[in-house]
């Protein structure tokens, strides 16, 4: 029998608990993984008190956190030449840390680790720890293209210094990616969508599609809401997509929405609301929770999930939960983008206000189309989008690197 590939993957932020859409990706496929692979785990920590580390090591050999503490100005500086010095472009320099390079480059020797995964772009420039020499292959897991992503986000923005400063970011990352991707054995996108405009700043990038999923084994079909008004939007809230999705809803659909149903109410639930979020308790009825230990009970009252984004990259969790759970989504063409549903089947979408609001309308008011579309829904994410799936694809993806040697 072959000895397992032994992959370490290095990511940012702590994978436990899985409260957040790049939490939830990491976490599931180290857990799917695990059967098939020897893993390590390297963290960028972005909390000072670390969760418990069992919750990993139940899937992985090792497991090491490194914190990302603030820096002086001698620290900094010095930390951007080593990255300039490397090859690395300006935007990898704030996530750069020796210590976590220097761990890294100890692992991959004395582990003798095949595969070297990196989560996200800007953490690219971790693979010049790998030992010169190494047979370790690498790739670049990117969450999203976040070139595209700021963007996006810097259309939404309401003052020129905002857009501009997004601009500018849209910028450096995309001279990052179009340096760092072609580094690597193999780049990770979730769609195929995110790889063909990955292309068009890299055409020489090797991509592979390993996309978002959701648990469906754990998680259960709720049965019909009790409550036939109650809107729920769920994620990490002060996400500048997600913020700006809330104030439109609230000032251009929900509005709209009330005129033929007076009693229509949202919930938006995630942590980390930002002042003009918590303001439209009062402006206009909705519940802003923070963060919450359990989301089932939100869904539980919900009768449609709304996801009204007009900016951000990758795939929406939180439409594939939703749909897995058995309540209707409406959302926008941006919002799904990249993940394989029909329009009218799967979900509605509404790129208007005026859209928008008439098919969360419709959705509250005709329960025959409300069952339709579970159905639909949830017999897809369990056919294309169950973790286990999306992990064969992984697994496919580590070996042709493997033999392409």
């Amino acid at each position: 029998m072959p000895e397992q590939l032994k992959v370490m993957v290095v990511t940012y932020g702590d994978p436990y608990p899985p409260s957040s859409g790049v939490a939830i990706r990491d976490y599931n496929l180290l857990k799917q993984l695990s059967s098939s692979v020897t893993l390590h785990l390297c963290i960028l920590a972005t909390e000072t008190s670390a969760p418990d580390l069992s919750n990993l090591s139940q899937f992985c050999a090792s497991v090491v956190r490194v914190p990302a503490t603030p820096r002086t100005l001698l620290r900094t500086v010095v930390n951007s030449l080593r990255c300039w010095s490397a090859g690395f472009k300006l935007a990898s320099h704030p996530y750069f840390y020796p210590e976590l390079a220097g761990t890294v480059r100890s692992l991959v020797r004395s582990e003798n680790i095949d595969i070297l995964q990196i989560e996200h772009s800007f953490l690219s420039a971790y693979q010049g720890a790998v030992p010169p020499g190494s047979r370790c292959r690498t790739i670049l897991s990117l969450h999203n293209v976040g070139s595209r992503q700021y963007a996006r986000i810097a259309e939404t923005q309401s003052t020129v210094l905002a857009r501009l400063s997004y601009a500018f970011k849209s910028f450096l990352i995309r001279r990052m990616e179009s340096d760092s991707v072609g580094k690597f054995d193999r780049c990770l996108v979730v769609s195929n969508e995110e790889g063909r405009v990955l292309m068009r700043t890299a055409p020489a990038v090797k991509f592979a599609v390993v996309e978002n999923g959701v648990d469906c084994g754990s998680i259960r079909r709720l049965p019909p809401s009790r409550h036939h008004k109650d809107l729920l939007f769920i994620g990490v809230i002060n996400y500048a997509p997600n913020c700006d999705a809330i104030l439109y809803f609230c000032k251009s659909i929900l509005p709209l929405i009330r005129r033929s149903i007076p009693e229509t109410h949202l919930a938006v639930v995630g942590h980390a609301p930002p002042m003009a979020v918590k303001e439209l308790t009062s402006t206009y009825g909705i519940t802003v929770t923070g963060f919450v230990d359990d989301p089932i009970p939100y869904y539980d009252d919900a009768t449609v999930c709304v996801v009204p984004l007009r900016a951000g990259g990758g795939t929406r969790l939180k439409i594939l939960e939703a749909m897995a759970i058995g309540r209707p989504v409406v959302t926008t063409s941006i919002g799904c983008e990249g993940l394989e549903v029909r329009d009218g089947e799967h979900l509605l979408v509404g790129d208007s206000a005026e859209d928008f609001a008439d098919h969360v309308i419709r959705l509250l008011q005709d329960e025959g189309l409300r069952r339709r579309i579970i159905a639909a829904a949830r017999a897809l994410v369990e056919q294309r989008y169950d973790w286990s799936i999306i992990a064969n694809s992984l697994l496919q993806t580590y070996h042709e690197v493997m033999t392409s040697i």
